[in-house]
């Protein structure tokens, strides 16, 4: 019979190394700090949100700071020109770098999925209301009036 030692990080992923596991989780921590910029995404589990039941709107320079602070991150997992020109290019897809981040096991990938999923400032609960955001109620859930009304 063998054994092995597994390290698990905070968001229960696993590494057979402890260095990799430390890694991993200092990633996870500067891409929490990144992404606590942005708006919360709905508390009531969001699957109303998931399914086109609203929007979450972005500041438009808060939104592109955290996109190119997730980028520089992403960096640093690959070096794909995809990544650099989705820096230098604010309006490049963002399923190009999905692609990428989508072969890696890291923070950023869940991270990014937000970014993804935003069209205009707009954030949906999927990257198919970002392509069809008429497809999606045209409610912003994160707005005064929606949360003095009880309706986000």
């Amino acid at each position: 019979m063998k054994s092995q030692l597994i390290y698990i990080a905070d968001d229960d992923t696993r590494f057979d190394r402890e260095f990799e596991c430390l890694k991993h989780e200092a990633l996870g921590k500067k891409v929490t700090e990144i992404m606590a910029k942005l708006p919360s995404l709905p508390s009531d589990g969001g699957c109303a949100f998931e399914n086109g039941g609203g929007y979450i709107q972005h500041d438009p320079d808060t939104f592109l700071l955290a996109r190119k602070q997730l980028l520089v991150l992403a960096k640093e997992v690959s070096s794909h020109k995809w990544i650099q020109q989705s820096i230098d290019n604010e309006s490049a897809h963002p399923s190009y770098v999905a692609r990428i981040l989508d072969d890696y096991q890291t923070p950023i990938r869940k991270a990014w999925h937000r970014i993804y999923c935003t069209t205009n400032f707009r954030e949906y609960g999927q990257p198919y209301f970002a392509i069809n955001p008429e497809k999606a109620k045209d409610i912003c859930l994160n707005s005064t009036a929606n949360k003095e009304q009880g309706n986000a």
